[in-house]
């Protein structure tokens, strides 16, 4: 399927290989309803089943919110049972090029559905900290205690370090910055201990040097004695955003946009010392319509994240938030409309923020 296809069709017919192989794999250890095929050898084993198939639901929810998937058909997959819900996250993850965050973040789509399915003895049970924040009643019913998700959540320590996609214009106080980041978006929202770098208009030259500071602070890195790496393996999510600003090129008094040698050189670099942090998900470019571009824009925004993606980078891209922004752009002084930035109010906040929460706990 189209990676744009929002159709909220269950993504059975087209499929790729691997989709077929994992299906396959699947449905060996389960009914067409997605239940195993043997009956659960003891209390224990059923409810690691329970468990792991509820986690599934919270995944299916969060990645269908994410994306803004037809919400009946998660719903309808979820009560078919894990095996059909495993497939729906697959195709969703698919189509928004997200799915090498399982391959490379996560547990696999084929060790999921063994937890899910297995009459196994043995196993283990979700671990608290990927519990969502709304739990379940099938999961309520485990027994394994519950939702510790939303806390640890709003308490890591996360990290933004971005450009102005990630921020709202504010011209209500004069005494106010005009640009404000999403730092008092998420502390009214309960979040705390997190850090927010971001800079209108930055480069990605500007981006690298304030990573660059950033993994020095929480000391990633290679060693004094340059035998050894240091990762950044037990705190929030590093969110890198960047709506492809220096990519921009005038042709003939029109703007176009272009990916460079240089550039691709320097985001492939960039890509590589990120990898020092276990967390991180990038939200790259915007929606060129909005924005008031030419075809050129969507173009270097799908190149700019097959590249990240060929490196091992989780990318989403910043379209579907930037779509419903477009809706409140930014007045200048001189009465024009600026299209890539918006007016900070309830509707617009409340967009960033339902955008923002759920890729901190998509990842």
């Amino acid at each position: 399927p189209s990676r744009q296809d929002n159709s909220g069709v269950l993504v059975m017919n087209n499929i790729t290989r691997r989709q077929y192989v994992l299906f396959r794999s699947m449905m060996a250890g389960s009914t067409v309803g997605g239940t195993p095929s043997a009956a659960p050898v003891n209390a224990t084993v059923e409810q690691r089943q329970r468990a792991w198939a509820a986690r599934l639901e919270l995944i299916a929810d969060s990645l269908a919110q994410l994306v803004q998937y037809d919400q009946a058909s998660v719903e309808d997959a979820k009560r078919t049972g894990p095996t059909t819900t495993l497939m729906l996250i697959n195709g969703m993850s698919y189509m928004y090029g997200l799915d090498n965050v399982f391959d490379n973040k996560c547990l696999s789509f084929e060790m999921l559905s063994y937890l899910a399915l297995s009459p196994e003895e043995g196993l283990p049970m979700p671990p608290n900290m990927f519990l969502g924040t709304e739990a379940s009643s099938m999961y309520e019913d485990t027994g394994f205690g519950i939702d510790e998700f939303g806390n640890r959540l709003a308490n890591a320590t996360h990290c933004f370090v971005s450009d102005s996609i990630l921020g709202l214009t504010n011209t209500v106080c004069e005494e106010r910055h005009q640009f404000r980041n999403i730092h008092d978006i998420l502390y009214e929202n309960g979040f705390r201990n997190h850090v927010v770098k971001c800079m209108p208009c930055a480069s990605l030259a500007e981006l690298y040097f304030a990573l660059w500071g950033y993994f020095n602070l929480v000391g990633a890195g290679e060693t004094k004695d340059r035998r050894r790496f240091r990762i950044a393996d037990n705190l929030g999510v590093l969110v890198i955003g960047w709506a492809l600003s220096d990519l921009r090129v005038h042709q003939e008094g029109s703007a176009r946009y272009m990916l460079s040698g240089k550039l691709r050189a320097d985001l492939v670099g960039v890509a590589k010392m990120v990898m020092l942090h276990t967390k991180v998900i990038w939200l790259i470019g915007g929606h060129g319509p909005s924005y008031g571009l030419d075809s050129s824009f969507d173009d270097v925004q799908a190149e700019v994240c097959t590249l990240l993606r060929a490196h091992g980078q989780v990318v989403y891209s910043g379209g579907l938030m930037v779509r419903e922004l477009s809706a409140y752009p930014h007045l200048n002084p001189d009465g024009t409309l600026d299209k890539w930035h918006f007016v900070e109010n309830e509707k617009t906040k409340e967009i960033v923020y339902r955008h923002t929460r759920h890729l901190l706990a998509f990842v």
